[in-house]
């Protein structure tokens, strides 16, 4: 996420759109924040099926998807909102700024959610030198032939 924040700082930098300034900041923007981005989506859909039954990933997976495209229509829904803040719409560059800052915020915000509420689950103790309790062996009986 650190990644698709810097490239939304980038994005925000130009003034104007010439070739010298799309190498110095839009460029590296696209390349580090859809690095980032792509990072961050592979994780969350990798966590998501590692944290459930393999009877349930495919339901897992669908409520995980909504989720991304519900958030991905109401974050361009605002962007595209700001873009007509000022007059000139996307020949102004305040409007372009203020677009690409309200995503980086969007950005930090969910961060900071993952930030407070991710805790890692407890690690089950299974071995008499951690301190478990060992339950009865198991016994295997061998089928007569």
């Amino acid at each position: 996420m650190l990644f698709a924040m810097v490239g939304y700082a980038l994005f925000a930098q130009p003034r104007h759109w010439s070739n010298e300034e799309y190498w110095r900041y839009i460029f590296p923007g696209m390349v580090v924040g859809s690095a980032g981005d792509m990072a961050v989506m592979t994780g969350a859909n990798v966590g998501v099926m590692m944290s459930v039954p393999p009877e349930m990933s495919g339901v897992a997976g669908a409520m995980l998807q909504v989720g991304f495209q519900v958030g991905v229509a109401i974050g361009l829904s605002i962007q595209a909102g700001l873009l007509t803040v000022q007059p000139g719409g996307l020949s102004n560059t305040a409007n372009i700024h203020a677009a690409f800052y309200f995503q980086m915020g969007w950005v930090i915000l969910w961060l900071l959610m993952f930030l407070t509420f991710f805790r890692m689950p407890k690690q089950s103790v299974s071995s008499e030198e951690d301190g478990a309790e060992q339950g009865p062996p198991t016994v295997v009986a061998e089928i007569p032939k």
